[in-house]
C-alpha cells in the first residue's frame, strides 16, 4: 500500500457532514483515557496566539481566519479546554466504499484497521468505514453550512468541532458502521459490532473518542474511535451507553 502525500496530490477534504471534538477514550474495562490524545491533538496555548507544536505558521493563519469568519472565539475554545489537531499530509487509502469513495488514514492507523477489520471478521462480524480524515477546510464548511441553517455557533459546537479542532484531520480518526444499522447514529451502540470494538478495538490502537459524558461536551457518538499508539493513562470511568438516544 503506498502512502500519499495530500498537498496538491489528491482531494483534501473529507467525506461526511458528522463531526465532534475528541475528548480521550475508554478501555475494555470502561476506564477514561485522560491524555489517550495528548498524542495525537496538541494542548491549546494562550487564547491571544496559538501555538500549536503541530502547525505551521501558514496553517495557524488558515485556522485563525476560519475561526473569525464562523464566529468562533478564542474563549468559547478556552473554556472548553478544546486541543489543536494536526492536520496530516501523508495519507493512504484504508478502505474504498461501496461507492467508490476513498477513505484515507495515516499509514499506520490504516494497517491497524486492516487488522481490526480482519479479526472482526473472523469473529463473525462486518465493520466498514464511513468516514475518515478531513482536512480544516472541509471542517470550517461544515460548520458554516450549519450556520446557514439559523443554527447557534454554541449548539453547533456541541456536535462538530471548530477548524483545526478535529480529531479527523489527523488522519487517525474512523466513523465506523455494520450492516442493518443507520449510520452515524446511536443505535450503532445496540449492534455486535460495538460490543466487539468495545472487546477488542484496544487490541489494535483503537478507542472510543466520545463517550457519554465526556468533559469536552460533545454528544455522544459510539461509532467513532482513533487510533492512538501511545500507552494511556487510566483515570477514572465513564458510561459508554445511556437509555435513549440523543436529540
Amino acid at each position: 500500500m503506498h502512502s500519499k502525500n495530500i498537498l496538491g496530490k489528491i482531494n483534501p477534504y473529507g467525506n461526511n457532514a458528522h463531526d465532534f471534538f475528541p475528548p480521550d477514550g475508554l478501555d475494555e474495562n470502561n476506564s477514561f483515557h485522560l491524555g489517550t490524545f495528548n498524542a495525537v491533538c496538541g494542548n491549546l496555548t494562550a487564547p491571544s496566539g496559538r501555538g500549536s507544536p503541530f502547525h505551521s505558521l501558514g496553517v495557524l493563519d488558515q485556522m485563525n481566519t476560519h475561526l473569525a469568519a464562523l464566529g468562533i472565539s478564542n474563549e468559547l475554545i478556552t473554556a472548553r479546554g478544546l486541543r489543536e489537531c494536526e492536520e496530516a499530509t501523508t495519507l493512504e487509502v484504508a478502505e474504498v466504499g461501496e461507492d467508490g469513495r476513498e477513505h484515507l488514514l495515516v499509514p499506520l492507523a490504516a494497517e491497524a484497521w486492516r487488522l481490526l477489520k480482519t479479526a472482526a471478521r473472523v469473529d463473525g462480524i462486518d465493520l466498514f468505514i464511513v468516514s475518515t480524515f478531513r482536512s480544516i477546510d472541509r471542517q470550517a464548511e461544515i460548520v458554516r453550512r450549519k450556520l446557514e441553517t439559523g443554527a447557534a455557533v454554541e449548539s453547533i459546537l456541541t456536535v462538530c468541532a471548530p477548524p483545526g479542532f478535529s480529531e479527523h484531520h489527523t488522519g487517525r480518526a474512523v466513523d465506523l458502521s455494520t450492516p442493518g444499522s443507520r449510520a452515524l447514529e446511536v443505535e450503532f451502540d445496540q449492534t455486535a459490532a460495538y460490543v466487539w470494538l468495545t472487546e477488542h478495538a484496544a487490541e489494535f490502537g483503537y478507542y472510543l473518542s466520545y463517550p457519554i459524558g465526556n468533559p469536552w461536551g460533545y454528544q455522544y457518538e459510539p461509532w467513532h474511535w482513533c487510533f492512538n499508539d501511545a500507552q494511556p493513562i487510566v483515570q477514572a470511568g465513564l458510561p459508554q451507553k445511556r437509555g435513549s438516544p440523543l436529540t
